[in-house]
Parts: structure tokens; C-alpha cells; sequence
């Protein structure tokens, strides 16, 4: 498996885009940490993506600030495996491409950190709660901020939110699970959603239970009741 820059920065101490600033000798990254973390990817054998030789000075996220940020999600839950390596990947990928990823973290989407206001992004990565109604939390200056923003969803987009979005697809996820399912013999099933609202279970259920009609097994749902709305941050 090749050397990314993830696993320079983790050797080297510092963030993926703080070492890939530091490859490119940026101005703004001190000589002791340019000479740690290019000796890092020296022995580790690291090789860029792209060739910075060839650049041409139009690369289109070259010295751009773009967020990550994480709406109405607990840390905790911003460590599960898929949403991390989703997060690692977005920095990963844009400090590649010459950009300043910094991640925000938005527990509450009603209080909004100061940096959302005070800095001018050039683009934002999102993550949101899917369960609930996230969205609606929103500030008015925080709509305005993501409206005025090009902005990209990731792992699903929330009810009511606007931009742009990359999303998994449950729908296999759900004909995945069956599939496994009818391969071992079994024709009658129980799905217990512990978050009836959470939208992208109700797909991956859907697709779940047309895959085993069509194998001619029957599905029965068990949602969690709910006596009180959804809070954020979720855990």
C-alpha cells in the first residue's frame, strides 16, 4: 500500500494539511517543522499524487480554506469508523490538492463556532446529523454563510439543507444485507431500527425488505418509539 500524506503527518505530529503544506514549503509552516516533515516522507518513502512540477498555477483548490464541518454530531460519534474515515479522507484528499483543510466542529447548529463568521471559506465539506431535523436548527447567519458558500454533503444531506451532496448507497447496502441473508436459507426477517427517524436507515430498510419479497420472504419492522424530540449533538 502506498504512503499517503495522512501517514507523514501522523509520523511527523502535525495535521494533513499542515504537512502538506509543508512539502510545498509554505511561508506560513516554520523551517524546523518543513525539515521534520519532509524528513518523514523521505523515509517513509512518500510519493505526492500529483506531480507539483507540473502544476500549472491553476489548480483550482491550490491555497484554498475549505471546512470540514461537522453539524449536530457528539464527537463520539464523529469517531465511528465510516463517518471518520469519511472526514480523513475529505482532509487527506484536499491537502493533495494543495488546499488548507480545517475542520469545524458544530455540535450545536444553533450556536455556531465564531470561525464559521470570522473566516471566509472557500468551500465547505459537511457531515450532519441524519436523524432528527438538523437543518431547522440552523441560524439564520449560518444559513446565509452555507448559502453563500459552495457547499458539498457528505454521507447524506439533511432534510431542508441546500448545496450539493455525495451520498452512499444504502439502497445496496439494504440488497447487500438480504442477499447475505437469503444465501444462508433464511426467508423470514426482523429489522429493529433503533432510529426510526434516521433517513438514511429507512432506505437501506426499504431496499432490504423489496430484496427479500423478491425472494419470497417477508420482513418485519420494529422501530424504537420516541417520546421526546431529537437533541443535538446526537452520541
Amino acid at each position: 500500500m502506498s504512503v499517503t500524506i495522512r501517514d507523514v503527518a501522523l509520523e511527523a505530529g502535525v495535521t494533513p494539511g499542515t504537512a502538506s503544506r509543508a512539502m510545498r514549503g509554505h511561508p506560513q509552516v516554520s523551517a524546523a517543522c518543513i525539515a521534520r516533515v519532509r524528513d518523514v516522507a523521505e523515509r517513509l518513502g512518500y510519493k505526492p499524487l500529483r506531480d507539483r512540477s507540473r502544476r500549472s498555477g491553476a489548480e483550482p483548490l491550490a491555497d484554498k480554506q475549505i471546512a470540514i464541518a461537522m453539524f449536530g454530531i457528539d464527537r463520539t460519534l464523529a469517531g465511528l469508523p465510516v463517518v471518520a474515515e469519511a472526514i480523513h479522507g475529505a482532509e487527506e484528499a484536499l491537502a493533495e490538492a494543495g488546499a488548507h483543510p480545517i475542520i469545524v466542529n458544530v455540535p450545536d447548529p444553533a450556536a455556531p463556532p465564531r470561525s464559521l463568521r470570522r473566516v471566509r471559506f472557500d468551500g465547505v465539506l459537511a457531515k450532519a446529523a441524519m436523524q432528527g431535523h438538523v437543518a431547522r436548527t440552523f441560524t439564520h447567519r449560518l444559513r446565509l454563510t452555507l448559502g453563500e458558500t459552495p457547499l458539498v454533503w457528505m454521507l447524506g444531506r439533511p432534510a431542508g439543507a441546500t448545496g450539493d451532496v455525495v451520498d452512499p448507497d444504502d439502497a445496496m447496502v439494504g440488497q447487500l444485507a438480504a442477499e447475505a441473508a437469503v444465501g444462508k436459507g433464511h426467508r423470514r426477517a426482523l429489522v429493529v431500527n433503533p432510529k426510526a427517524d434516521h433517513a438514511l436507515f429507512v432506505i437501506r430498510t426499504a431496499a432490504f425488505r423489496r430484496c427479500m419479497e423478491q425472494h419470497g420472504g417477508m420482513v418485519v419492522e420494529i422501530d424504537r418509539p420516541r417520546s421526546r424530540p431529537v437533541s443535538f449533538p446526537l452520541q
